[in-house]
């Protein structure tokens, strides 16, 4: 039991994401700011994020974000990445099944993409939402403040203007974890514990 519970604080667990092609894409009309681009239908949002624990099970909207020790997605133009300084986290909820596997999430990620971050700066928009994945690149945003997941400096309001370009689409699937990593220690853990029983097989066979 106790080498149970050591293994499980040491699992990192890695949850997967992945859309369907876009099925609605609505690009800029103007360039006349930022690094304007253009969506297109085959293009997808895909990445992961990992958590230094599996999640828990029935989970109900709850805000994991200081659990996550990593996370990397993509729209096809822009790649969110916790190793970025430029991304920001602006919501980071899921909800879980009995097996704690992600039934629900409402994960909204942003990217500066340009300085400094003040009204109107050039910012790009993550949000995967119940089945849905919608991306927003080069929008203007118009309010920076503290996220609702506790993150400074990022942007709380934006609207999509003539350079910025947008694009949905309404599947969105998350698959079930990756088995656990065990740690170095878990390893070491095992390691003994294989070795006490071995040795107790062979004290118990000497006894007998």
């Amino acid at each position: 039991m106790l080498f149970a519970l050591i293994q499980a604080s040491a699992w990192a667990t890695t949850y997967t994401f992945a859309s369907g092609n876009y099925t609605t894409v609505t690009n800029f009309t103007a360039c006349a700011t930022g690094p304007c681009a253009n969506y297109t239908t085959s293009m997808q949002t895909s990445g992961s994020f990992t958590t230094a624990a599996p999640l828990a099970a029935n989970l109900a909207n709850q805000n994991i974000f200081a659990q996550v020790t990593s996370f990397s997605l993509s729209d096809g133009i822009v790649t969110y990445s916790s190793a970025d300084p430029n991304s920001r986290v602006y919501s980071f909820v899921v909800s879980t099944n009995a097996a704690g596997q992600i039934t629900s999430s409402q994960i909204v990620l942003e990217e500066w993409q340009s300085t400094p971050h003040t009204p109107p700066s050039r910012v790009a928009i993550l949000e995967l939402i119940a089945s849905t994945a919608s991306a927003f690149n080069n929008t203007a945003c118009t309010a920076d403040t503290t996220s609702p997941a506790g993150v400074a400096d990022t942007c709380t309001a934006a609207i999509v203007d003539a350079s910025g370009s947008s694009a949905q689409s309404t599947v969105l699937t998350s698959n079930i974890p990756n088995v656990p990593t065990v740690g170095e220690w878990g390893l070491v853990c095992l390691a003994g514990c294989m070795l006490v029983l071995a040795w107790m097989r062979l004290r118990r066979r000497q006894i007998s």
